[in-house]
């Protein structure tokens, strides 16, 4: 069929690579420590003999831990894991062998005569995608090219001496599985961002992978309602003397442990005997594993009352009796976890613990899906593990980051895809912690997971997969059905979905990948010109569909299939059109995506006066979607719009960068780069007569002098903007006039002008009208601030649920944190309530962490204060201290509340030099921002800290006139507490 994309030939089962094969791989670098030294001592024969012994131990134990040496080099060797069977734990496998290696290095038995070096190797592990050709006598069995290679080898040769380092990205969780020293950042050659390794020093006492994710940090149990409660009228049953066996089935880190663990854990039934085992695939796992296990527990290995050989010689019976005596003193629960790899004794065992008899026997197993038949499970129930719902994968997102920015919880649940185990470790890869680096989402190890599973699919269903993942996460089915050679059946599908790969949503007509992350992996295994040639089909296939039932085209995919497919021209132009059309939805975040993908296919097209005209409109598109939810990110490009404008645009085109940067730095919170953009930005925009443009720099210079207090010359800026930007006879909703009327009503309001703030806020929201739209969220920041500045909390806290809500829709981050923090402020203040002191907290801390810091030290203020009406002195004095670091970059709007009240607490405790010190600052910051209602509040303060009963009752009146009356009941209120 035209248009369908068959991929390259390839045989998967092949032991040699075809030319050019992508693979994940775990790479083990080890050489021979002070080799030189070592042959100075010994014969050439007598050297030969030692690195011959050093290989012998190497071959044995690289068989045993199903590797592949590829190379042997002088004293050294590479081994690789993932090629050609992968396994889940290939980095955990790499490990094992290098501390046997290590181990029987270090027994070998030499004749060095005194001075030599001991004989001891050095290791190296990392993990990554490789491209893997024919290797031959000189290059090894296979070639490998990549990244991965060559930092294996650095690691390799940065150990000392019976030293194994290996990255943290290789091992992820299973780490625990080893004793190791603290994670290091290290930096090598070639390699810019540094690389988190350990220093491996032994196996660890975790001999299970849950036991070890348990250590690192997993997700609280959320969720399962249904399989829970299932599981325990099972338990229930089974205590009351009615044998019962269930297995929980579900793909791999589903959490078919934690439901089980959940569940023993929190029974209750009294008596109840819990033994637990599991079955291991690695490491030559004895037969009857499990079951050992158990025995281990009861205590009978080798005790009196057990013939243990009698047992294991027919471990049917003797399992069975043992059971038996068991079950006739209490009830007993066993639980064995990944039943799957069960062997044959344990299964034959099993099935004979169906005819125990005694008080009760509960057996549960934990599996992956499989044919019940061939697991020795017919007749046992079966409960069907489903993924978390989005919402309960949100919640355990939520609570296992320690630090969650606005939509990262939501975010990771849907690339999780609601498989615990990929969002606890896309958790552990995006939480901020300062002790531990960070190597990206995911991990080497998480790749090699994903593949291993990926590599046991048949070649035409792993085919099938592959186009998926070239689609993309969501795969449309009459899509998917075009560039595909057979679509797939209903068996295929039942499989594929049952090994959480994709699945069928028949509601809405598209085929999905369960996990976002599955289908990155998998399509980074496809090669360029493969990928190429698929992305030209999609895009063909898309272009056609649209053309002939007459819709709008699908602008973001086609650009993005453009894009790949190396039609950079039409894939800048839809990608341009796909920015416009999020735009105008408000979808800030994707408008960002688009715009830069515009301007990044643009850069690698010939460059003309077409190309660089398109980059200059581009560059203003972005500018304008970062406006409202600003980025560090967003200032490179910015900066290049600007350096290409100083070297061959007009003064036009160079006032426009540098206004847009000006723009940005204001949106951060950095005032006094946004004065200097925008002053530069003026003064080589007057010459050019531009009336349009001189009244944007005008009304954002204005802005940033109110975000740095520079009250006066901001109002003047303000007021000159909005009379000219009233003149203009523009029907559209003009963003930028509605912020520049919001922000004249905050300065109004700060100076206690209150009612003529109330009207011009009125005005902004009348120009929004209903339009959904982030500078609406904007204008109900300014103005919930506004109403807490009088005391109108139940106003403040309307204003900024609305806020949140709409900053919600549109993704803007930091308004989105701003207004969760003004809500919870408000609710605070006026109930008291600890849950709404510690949403300020979270909120906080997400600015405090974004890039964003415009007015943050607001919060800062509203801590001190809240801390120390809850006596936390400590944590009053850090937030005081953030404010007046952000008064220092210009943002002073939190100063004055930091200080008076520290002042207040001082006067409290008898200080009253140390109160009148902080109340003098006070006055000040309020004298610089020419902030009335901070003055009556200063005055109400100094009053009584002076014990001044003429001047507290004048500084209450004054507050009452301003229209401050709830601040005046405070004041009154408190009295009664004293100084």
């Amino acid at each position: 069929m035209p248009g369908r994309w068959e991929p390259e030939p390839q045989e998967r089962a092949s032991p040699i690579p075809v030319p050019g094969e992508r693979h994940y791989l775990t790479i083990l670098f080890c050489d021979l420590s002070e080799s030189t030294r070592i042959s100075s001592y010994l014969e050439a024969e007598e050297y030969d003999a030692l690195i011959e012994s050093v290989r012998a131990i190497l071959f044995e134990a690289t068989a045993r831990h199903d590797g592949v040496v590829v190379r042997i080099d002088g004293d050294g060797a590479v081994v690789i894991f993932g090629y050609p069977r992968a396994h889940e734990d290939d980095g955990r496998r790499a490990v094992e062998l290098a501390i046997d290696v290590h181990a029987g290095v270090r027994e070998l038995t030499t004749n060095l005569p005194i001075g030599a070096p001991e004989v001891r190797l050095h290791s190296g592990i990392h993990a990554g995608l490789v491209l893997l050709k024919d290797g031959d006598v000189v290059r090894g069995r296979f070639e490998m090219r990549g990244d991965a290679t060559n930092i294996a080898s650095r690691l390799s040769s940065l150990a000392g001496p019976d030293e194994i380092l290996a990255s943290q990205a290789t091992l992820g969780a299973d780490m625990h599985f080893f004793e190791v020293g603290e994670s290091r950042e290290v930096t090598l050659r070639g390699r810019v961002e540094p690389l988190a390794v350990h220093w491996i020093t032994g196996r660890g006492p975790m001999a299970h992978r849950f036991a070890t994710r348990a250590r690192r940090g997993v997700a609280p149990f959320t969720g399962r309602r249904e399989a829970l409660d299932r599981l325990s009228l099972r338990l229930r049953e089974a205590c009351s003397g009615d044998n019962r066996m269930v297995a929980v089935v579900g793909p791999p880190g589903l959490g078919k442990t934690r439901l089980a663990n959940e569940l023993l854990d929190r029974t209750t039934t009294a008596g109840l005997e819990v033994y637990r085992g599991y079955c291991e695939a690695y490491l030559g796992a004895r037969p009857l594993q499990p079951f050992l296990q158990v025995l281990d527990q009861v205590g009978l290995v080798g005790g009196a009352g057990v013939d243990t050989a009698a047992l294991l010689a027919n471990p049917g019976d003797g399992f069975r009796a043992l059971f038996d005596s068991l079950t006739r003193a209490a009830p007993v629960a066993l639980f064995i976890d990944d039943w799957q790899w069960a062997d044959d004794a344990s299964r034959s065992v099993l099935d004979g613990l169906r005819d125990v008899r005694g008080r009760g026997l509960f057996i549960l197993l934990a599996s992956r899906p499989f044919d019940a038949i061939d697991v020795g499970l017919t007749g046992a129930e079966i409960v069907q593990l489903p993924p978390l719902s989005p919402a309960e994968a949100e919640r355990a997102a939520g609570a296992l980051l320690r630090r969650v920015e606005p939509f990262q919880a939501e975010l990771i649940a849907a690339a999780s895809g609601g498989n615990p185990l990929l969002l606890e470790e896309l958790c552990h890869t995006r939480k901020p912690d300062p002790g531990k680096p960070k190597d990206g989402v995911g991990g080497a190890w998480l790749d090699m997971l994903i593949e291993s599973r990926f590599a046991r699919l048949p070649r035409a269903r792993a085919d099938l997969v592959k186009r998926a993942a070239v689609i993309g996460p969501i795969i449309p089915a009459w899509l998917f059905e075009t560039i595909v050679t057979a679509a797939p059946d209903g068996e295929t599908l039942a499989e594929l979905a049952a090994e959480d790969f994709i699945h069928l949503d028949s509601a809405q007509g598209v085929f999905r990948f369960k996990h976002s992350i599955t289908r990155d992996v998998i399509y980074a295994l496809i090669g360029p010109a493969e990928r190429r040639a698929a992305h030209t089909a999609v895009a063909g296939a898309l272009r056609r569909r649209a053309a002939d039932l007459g819709e709008p085209e699908p602008l973001e995919a086609l650009s993005y299939h453009l894009s790949a497919a190396g039609e950079l021209e039409l894939a800048s132009s839809y990608a341009e059109r796909a920015g416009d059309a999020a735009m105008a939805g408000s979808a800030l975040d994707r408008a960002q995506a688009q715009y830069r993908a515009c301007l990044a296919a643009l850069d690698r097209l010939p460059q003309s006066d077409a190309t660089r005209d398109a980059w200059k409109r581009v560059g203003r598109k972005y500018a304008l979607s970062s406006l409202f939810d600003p980025a560090r990110e967003h200032l490179p490009l910015l900066e290049k719009a600007r350096d290409r404008a100083a070297a061959g645009g007009t003064p036009r085109d160079l006032a426009v960068a540098e206004y847009w940067l000006g723009v940005v730095n204001y949106g951060l919170g950095q005032c006094r780069p946004a004065i200097a953009h925008c002053e530069r930005a003026l003064a080589t925009a007057l010459p050019c007569g531009d009336e349009r443009l001189t009244v944007e720099i005008q009304a954002t210079l204005g802005r940033a002098r109110l975000a740095a207090s520079e009250c006066g010359a901001a109002g003047a800026l303000l007021d000159a903007a909005l009379e000219a930007k009233r003149r203009r006879p523009d029907r559209r909703l003009d963003s930028a006039l509605v912020y520049t009327i919001s922000c004249r009503a905050y300065l109004w309001a700060d100076q206690g002008r209150f009612e003529e703030a109330d009207a011009e806020f009125d005005a902004a929201m009348e120009l929004v009208g209903g339009e959904l739209h982030q500078v609406t969220t904007s204008v109900l920041t300014q103005r919930s601030c506004a109403c807490l500045w009088r005391g109108r909390t139940e106003a403040a806290a309307a204003y900024a649920a609305e806020a949140e809500r709409i900053a919600r829709r549109v993704k803007a981050r930091y308004l989105f944190g701003m207004a969760r923090a003004l809500g919870a402020y408000a609710r605070w203040r006026d109930q008291g309530r600890s849950e709404d002191l510690d949403t300020l907290v979270e909120a906080t801390t997400w600015l405090e962490d974004s890039d964003s810091e415009q007015r943050v030290s607001l919060n800062h203020g509203w801590l001190t204060e809240a801390m120390v009406v809850t006596g936390d002195m400590r944590r009053a004095r850090r937030h005081a201290r953030l404010a007046l670091r952000r008064s220092r970059q210009g943002d002073r709007l939190g100063e004055a509340m930091a200080f008076r009240t520290l002042a207040g607490a001082a006067a409290r405790l008898g200080d009253r030099r140390l109160a009148e010190r902080w109340l003098g600052r006070a006055i000040a910051t309020a004298e610089a921002r020419m902030s009335a209602h901070e003055a009556a509040k200063n005055a109400v303060c100094a009053a009584r800290i002076r014990g001044d009963s003429v001047a507290l009752q004048r500084a209450l009146d004054q507050l009452s006139a301003m229209d401050l009356a709830r601040f005046a009941d405070w004041a009154v209120r408190d009295l009664a507490s004293g100084p």
